[in-house]
């Protein structure tokens, strides 16, 4: 029997077919992979969160660093504000107190009006208050003039014109119904007057113009003649000085009923349709009854129903309303009497 063939020791062996030449590495699990994917998302998460906060940062720097936003300012001011007001010796430095401020202090229950302070809110500009007069508060229209050629003239027995002579220069002839021709008015007045005469027409009650401008010369006539008459006394009760007269202004005009026979220049005319209606309307041609009943003691003449005085629409619908004197509306002194040194004529 032959030798046997000398054996490798076992751990000498190669490996077998099946096994050479495999050294691939086993494929992670999938929960492995899931947990790499929210790994790198939260990576990813962070660092876009670190460039956004950079990148502001950057922004900033590039846009003035230095500038701090206005609502930080705000804050600052407020603090300010307050350490201020919180100093031991209280000196005008502090800021001022608000309205609201001052409710609290005080105790007052204001409620909304508080709440409208504290928001900034502030009065109107025309808000009356304790401190000021009616006047301030609502100015008049007009005040009184002593310019002859001034539509608010002022013209009574302690204001004559100036020049005494004084004749105006824009003087027409209006047409309206009249006793005489040639009338004259201003132009202004002249042009309310007809629209006056349109408007009472339109109702059926007629109007005559019976006196309008008279010059100085004119009405020194009719004075003279008076005071011949009825001496000094009686024709200052009745007829103006000259350049005392609001005709010789050429804003005054003296209307009538046209068919009312029994009652001319007079009280009377009060009473009638055409006087009645007058006294409610006249205000919105611009014209006022000057001469009212009662205010003897203030214009110096009785009561004339007839007698318009032109000021302005705006003036005389003030006038009508308030049922006052020129004088008084436009605080004026009354001139019940012409000045003791004044020469009588």
């Amino acid at each position: 029997m032959s030798p046997s063939s000398p054996t490798s020791p076992p751990s000498a062996r190669q490996p077998t077919g099946s096994t050479a030449g495999s050294g691939r590495r086993r494929r992670p699990s999938a929960a492995v992979i899931r947990r790499r994917r929210l790994l790198v998302v939260a990576l990813l998460l962070v660092l876009l969160a670190g460039l956004g906060w950079g990148g502001a940062r950057l922004v900033d720097t590039f846009s003035g660093a230095d500038r701090e936003p206005a609502s930080e300012q705000a804050a600052e001011q407020t603090a300010e504000q307050g350490a201020e007001q919180d100093t031991d010796d209280g000196e005008s430095e502090a800021a001022p107190a608000t309205d609201a401020d001052a409710d609290t202090d005080t105790g007052a229950d204001t409620g909304a009006d508080a709440d409208t302070d504290a928001s900034g809110g502030s009065e109107p500009s025309t808000r009356r208050t304790d401190t000021q007069s009616p006047e301030e508060y609502y100015p008049r229209v007009s005040d009184a003039s002593f310019d002859p050629d001034s539509i608010h003239v002022l013209v009574n027995r302690l204001n004559p014109l100036e020049p005494l002579d004084y004749q105006p220069d824009d003087l027409v002839t209006p047409e309206v119904r009249s006793v005489r021709d040639g009338m004259l008015l201003r132009e202004e007045p002249s042009e309310a007057l007809v629209e006056l005469f349109e408007a009472s027409d339109a109702e059926g009650l007629l109007l005559t113009l019976t006196s309008a401008y008279r010059s100085h010369g004119y009405q020194q006539t009719l004075y003279d003649a008076r005071a011949a008459e009825m001496g000094v006394e009686g024709a200052d009760e009745y007829t103006a000085r000259p350049g005392h007269s609001e005709h010789q202004t050429g804003l005054a005009a003296d209307v009538i009923a046209y068919d009312n026979a029994s009652c001319g220049l007079g009280a009377c005319f009060g009473d009638t349709a055409e006087g009645i209606w007058l006294a409610e309307n006249a205000h919105r041609f611009g014209f006022i009854i000057r001469y009212q009943e009662g205010s003897e003691d203030i214009t110096g003449y009785a009561y004339e129903p007839w007698h318009l005085r032109y000021v302005g629409v705006e003036t005389a619908e003030a006038v009508h309303e308030e049922a006052v004197t020129l004088e008084e509306f436009w605080d004026e002194p009354p001139a019940p009497e012409y000045p003791s040194d004044e020469a009588e004529d």
